[in-house]
C-alpha cells in the first residue's frame, strides 16, 4: 500500500466499522426483540424485508473497507464512494452518517488521487501512516463507544442538554403521574392502547394520542430490555403513561418460561395441573398453573413488580386472576400444603367445632386435609362439577381460594404503592381482569384503581352485553374507574379485515357511556371466532387517522365526557343473585341475565338510572337506607337471594313514598344460603301493585329483562333494536305509571341517548346503532326531535351541537316550555353530542 492511499484506507476501515456498528445496533433494538416476542406467539416473525437494512449495510461496510485496502484508486474509490451513499440512504441521520461520510471522503480521495489536505498539515509524509490524527480519532471513537456502552450497561444519563436523551435515560422534560394522583387521572377521560415492543409505532402514535399504555408486557431479560427501553424512550417523548404491564397470575412474563414444578397447583392425586387455555388452544402447552399461594411465586412476583416500577412502569394489570378458584374445576385442585393449610385455618375462623361436625363430618379441622377426604368419601367427581352449584364443602374451599388471593393481591399492591412512592414518588396502579360481565369472576377489591375486563362486541356465544353502558352500570358502586379491553368476534357475522368505521361504533358506544376503553393497536383488535381467538393474522384492523379524529375530542373537550348522571330511578345490583348458579343453591343464572336486560331495556326507553349495591360472599354490602334517598322508583331485577333486614329497608323506603317494582323471583334465600323467612314475603310476591303505607310496590313475576335481553333466545344487536317489543312495552307502560320521564323522543330505536350534568351544562350523548358490522358501514338516521327536563332551576341560554363526525360545532335552535327543552336533531351519523348551556 502506497502512502498515499493510506488516509483512504483509514477512512474506508473506520466507515466499515461504523457501519457494521450501525447494523448490529439495528439488529439489537429492532429486529432482536422482535425475534424472541414471536417465539410467544403475540407476532409474525420478521418478514425478509426487514433484514435487508441490516445485511445491506453489513454487505456495503465491508464493500467499504475492501474498497479503501484495494490498490487500484478507480475500482477502490468507486467501492467506498457506492458504499457511503448507500450507508447513508439505509440508516438516515443517526451514527451511521458518519460512517457514510468517511467512506465518501475516503472515495473522493482515492478517485482524486490527492491526500487529505488535514492529515498533511498534521504529519510528516514519512510518518502519514502513522498519522497522530488518526491515532487520536481512531482513540477518541473507541472511548466513545466504550463510553456509550458502559453508560447503557450502567444506566448512566447525560445531563440536560441539546442532545437526545438515550432510551435508558428519563427524559427531563416528562412528569409521571405522582403518588397518590390515580383518582386525579382518571377524573378526565382517557383513552388506553395496549402495544408491544414489536408494534409501537410513532406515527400511529401520534395519530391516536393515548393518555396511557396498559396491558402491555415487559419483560427486562435479555435483549428484551432493550426493546422496553427503547418503547419507554418513545413513549416519554410522546408524553404518554404506562399504567400497566400485563402479567398473569399463573405464569411468568417471558419469551421462554421455565416450567416450575415446585411451584405448580397440585390435583387431588398430586400431580402437578397442567396449564390449559380453552381460548387459545395450544398456547404455554405444557406449562403448568403455578400456585398463588406458594410463597416462592410470590416473591417472584413482587420482584418482577419491583422490576417494573425501576424499569419505568407506573403499574400493572393482572390477567387470568383467581386461579386458585379456577383450577378446582379445571384441574381438580389445588391440594398443596399451602391451600390445604390455609383452607383449615379458614373453615376455623368461620365454623365451631359443632358446625363442623354437623354440616360436614369433620371431627378435627388441624388434622383435617380436603383432598384425602374427597378421596375416601369417593367425592373426587364433584370437583369436575363445580362449576355451577357445588357442594357446600367444595364451595367453601373455592371461596376461600378466592379470599387468600386477595389477600395476597391487597397485600403486595399496597406494597407497591410504597415501594413507588418512597423510590420515585410516583403512583402504582393496579388493575385485574375482572370485569362485571361474568359474576363469578366479578372481583372489585377496593385496591383496584381502576376495573378491566374483556368486553366482546358482537359476540353472543357467553351472552355477552352489547352495550358497554351496561358492564359500566354494573361496576358503579364497586369501582369508580372502568375501562374494558374491547375485543370483537365473528360470532354475528365475519367482520372485514380493514375497517374505518369500527373504531368510531365502540368509541361512541364507549364514551357516551361514561368509561374509557383499552384497545390494541390499529394492525389487530382481539377477534374470537366462537370460543376461541383467531390466529393474530386474521385480526380485525382499524384505521388509524379515523380513530384519531375522534379521540382528539377528548383532548380537546374533555368537559364534554364523564359528567355526573343524577337519576329518578335506581337498579338493584344484587351480586349474590347474578352469582346464583355458582353457589351450594339450586339457583340457575336468570337472575344475571335478568338484570343484564333490565339494565339493557332501561337504556332502550331512554331511562337516566343509578345504581344501588347488594353486595355478595365475597365483597360485603348492604342496601341502606340512604342509598335509596332521593329516587322515585326502585328496580328489583330477580333478587333471589337477599337479607330480611334489607328487605325491612326496601319496605321502609316504600312506606314514605317510595315505588318498588320486582321481576321475577323473589328472596328465596338470605346470604347465608338459608332460605328466607321474612314474615311478607308472600304478599310482596303476589302479582300486580300493592299499596304500602305512602308507596307502592308492584310485582311482576315474569322476569322481563331475561324475555327482552334473550327474545326468542338470542341476543339482540343494537343495530337491530326496533323500538317495537312486547316486554319493551309492558315495562314502559308500568314504569311510566310511577315516573314522569325526563327525556322524550321520536328516535327510532338503533339511536342512543345518554343524559348527563355538569355546573354549566346539560349534556345530551347521542348514538347512531345502526351500524353492519359486517359491512362497516353506518346507515344515518334521519331527522328526529327531543324533548328534555331540564334540571331544577336550570334554564338554557344556548344549544351547541358537536358532531364528532364532521368535526363541527355550532348552535341551533331550541325551544323551552314547561321546564323541557326542545331540540331538533337534523340528522346523526355516528356520534353527536348536544350540550345546553345554562
Amino acid at each position: 500500500m502506497s502512502e498515499s492511499s493510506r488516509h483512504p484506507f483509514w477512512y474506508g476501515l473506520m466507515g466499515g466499522i461504523i457501519g457494521i456498528l450501525s447494523a448490529a445496533l439495528f439488529f439489537a433494538m429492532e429486529i432482536y426483540p422482535l425475534l424472541l416476542i414471536a417465539d410467544l406467539g403475540a407476532a409474525e416473525a420478521p418478514l425478509m424485508g426487514e433484514f435487508l437494512p441490516i445485511i445491506i449495510a453489513l454487505l456495503f461496510s465491508l464493500t467499504g473497507i475492501a474498497g479503501g485496502i484495494l490498490s487500484h484508486n478507480r475500482i477502490g474509490g468507486g467501492l467506498m464512494a457506492i458504499s457511503g451513499i448507500v450507508l447513508l440512504l439505509v440508516f438516515g441521520l443517526n451514527i451511521a452518517i458518519i460512517g457514510g461520510l468517511l467512506l465518501l471522503y475516503g472515495g473522493y480521495l482515492r478517485l482524486s488521487g490527492q491526500d487529505c489536505r488535514i492529515m498533511t498539515l498534521l504529519s510528516s509524509r514519512n510518518q502519514a501512516g502513522k498519522s497522530p490524527f488518526i491515532l487520536v480519532a481512531a482513540g477518541i471513537g473507541a472511548i466513545v463507544l466504550i463510553g456509550i456502552t458502559m453508560m447503557a450497561v450502567l444506566q448512566i444519563c447525560p445531563p440536560p442538554g441539546p442532545w437526545p436523551s438515550p432510551p435508558w435515560c428519563e427524559d427531563p422534560d416528562f412528569m409521571y403521574i405522582q403518588a397518590g394522583e390515580a383518582d386525579l387521572f382518571f377524573e378526565r377521560p382517557v383513552f388506553l392502547l395496549s402495544v408491544t415492543p414489536y408494534d409501537i409505532d410513532r406515527e400511529v402514535l401520534d395519530d391516536l394520542r393515548p393518555h396511557a399504555i396498559s396491558w402491555s408486557p415487559v419483560v427486562l431479560e435479555s435483549f428484551y430490555r432493550l426493546g422496553h427501553m427503547n418503547k419507554m424512550a418513545i413513549l416519554r417523548e410522546k408524553n404518554i403513561h404506562f399504567i400497566g404491564a400485563g402479567r398473569d397470575e399463573n405464569l411468568p412474563t417471558s419469551p421462554h418460561p421455565v416450567k416450575r414444578e415446585d411451584l405448580a397447583s397440585i390435583d387431588i392425586y398430586g400431580n402437578p395441573i397442567l396449564w390449559v387455555d380453552p381460548h387459545n388452544p395450544g398456547y404455554l402447552e405444557g406449562h403448568y398453573y403455578r400456585n398463588i399461594l406458594h410463597p416462592l411465586w410470590q416473591e417472584e412476583i413482587r420482584s418482577d413488580l419491583k422490576d417494573y416500577v425501576d424499569a419505568g412502569v407506573q403499574g400493572t394489570l393482572v390477567d387470568h386472576p383467581q386461579s386458585g378458584y379456577v383450577v378446582i374445576n379445571m384441574g381438580r385442585g389445588s391440594f398443596d400444603e399451602y391451600s390445604m393449610a390455609g383452607f383449615n385455618a379458614y373453615m376455623k375462623g368461620r365454623y365451631t367445632e359443632e358446625e363442623l361436625q354437623s354440616r360436614y363430618g369433620i371431627s378435627d379441622i388441624d388434622s383435617f386435609h380436603l383432598g384425602e377426604y374427597l378421596l375416601e368419601q369417593n367425592m373426587e367427581h364433584l370437583l369436575d362439577e363445580s362449576a355451577y352449584n357445588p357442594h357446600p364443602l367444595i364451595y367453601e374451599f373455592g371461596r376461600f381460594q378466592k379470599l387468600a388471593g386477595m389477600e395476597f393481591w391487597e397485600m403486595t399492591v399496597l406494597e407497591m404503592k410504597d415501594y413507588s412512592r418512597t423510590n420515585y414518588n410516583r403512583e402504582f396502579f393496579f388493575s385485574m381482569n375482572v370485569g362485571p360481565a361474568f359474576p363469578g369472576r366479578f372481583l372489585p377489591m377496593d385496591s383496584l384503581d381502576y376495573i378491566s375486563g374483556e368486553f366482546f362486541y358482537f359476540n353472543t356465544v357467553f351472552h355477552s352485553p352489547q352495550k358497554l353502558g351496561i358492564e359500566q352500570k354494573m361496576t358503579e358502586g364497586y369501582s369508580k374507574h372502568f375501562s374494558p379491553y374491547v375485543e370483537v368476534s365473528f360470532d354475528r357475522g365475519r367482520l372485514p379485515r380493514n375497517t374505518e368505521n369500527l373504531f368510531k361504533y365502540i368509541f361512541a358506544d364507549a364514551y357516551s357511556s361514561n368509561t374509557n376503553i383499552l384497545i390494541r393497536g390499529p394492525d389487530g383488535i382481539l377477534t374470537m371466532d366462537g370460543e376461541q381467538y383467531v390466529d393474530f393474522r386474521e385480526y380485525v384492523r382499524y384505521d388509524a387517522k379515523a380513530a384519531g379524529e375522534y379521540i382528539r375530542y377528548l383532548h380537546d373537550h374533555p368537559e364534554l365526557f364523564h359528567a355526573g348522571e343524577p337519576a329518578k330511578v335506581a337498579v338493584i345490583h344484587s351480586l349474590p343473585s347474578r352469582k346464583g348458579q355458582y353457589l351450594p343453591l339450586a339457583l340457575s343464572g336468570t337472575s344475571d341475565i335478568d338484570l343484564t336486560g333490565t339494565l339493557d331495556l332501561l337504556f332502550d326507553l331512554y331511562v337516566p338510572y343509578g345504581m344501588i349495591v347488594s353486595g355478595c360472599d365475597i365483597v360485603p354490602r348492604d342496601i341502606t337506607r340512604s342509598d335509596l334517598d332521593g329516587y322515585t322508583v326502585v328496580i328489583l331485577p330477580s333478587l333471589t337471594i337477599i337479607d330480611e333486614n334489607e328487605i325491612d329497608i326496601l319496605l321502609d323506603y316504600v312506606r314514605d313514598g317510595g315505588v318498588v317494582i320486582q321481576t321475577g323471583k323473589f328472596g328465596l334465600y338470605n346470604k347465608e344460603f338459608e332460605t328466607n323467612t321474612h314474615n311478607r314475603l308472600a304478599e310482596l310476591r303476589r302479582p300486580g301493585a300493592k299499596q304500602i303505607g305512602a308507596g307502592t310496590w308492584h310485582t311482576i313475576t315474569e322476569p322481563l329483562g331475561y324475555e327482552y335481553y334473550l327474545y326468542h333466545g338470542e341476543i339482540i344487536l343494537p343495530s337491530e333494536k326496533t323500538g317495537v317489543n312486547p316486554y319493551l312495552t309492558q315495562y314502559s307502560t308500568i314504569l311510566h305509571t310511577y315516573y314522569d320521564p325526563e327525556i322524550r323522543t321520536d328516535a327510532p330505536g338503533t339511536v342512543g341517548i345518554r343524559r348527563y350534568v355538569t355546573d354549566e351544562s346539560v349534556l345530551l350523548h347521542l348514538v347512531n346503532y345502526h351500524f353492519n358490522h359486517m359491512t362497516d358501514t353506518f346507515t344515518t338516521t334521519p331527522e328526529f326531535e327531543i324533548s328534555l327536563e331540564m334540571p331544577y332551576d336550570r334554564t338554557p341560554e344556548r344549544v351547541i351541537l358537536h358532531n364528532l363526525e364532521t368535526g363541527s360545532t355550532g348552535d341551533i335552535p331550541f325551544t323551552y316550555d314547561d321546564n323541557r327543552v326542545i331540540v331538533s336533531i337534523e340528522r346523526l351519523e355516528v356520534y353527536t353530542i348536544v350540550e345546553i348551556r345554562s
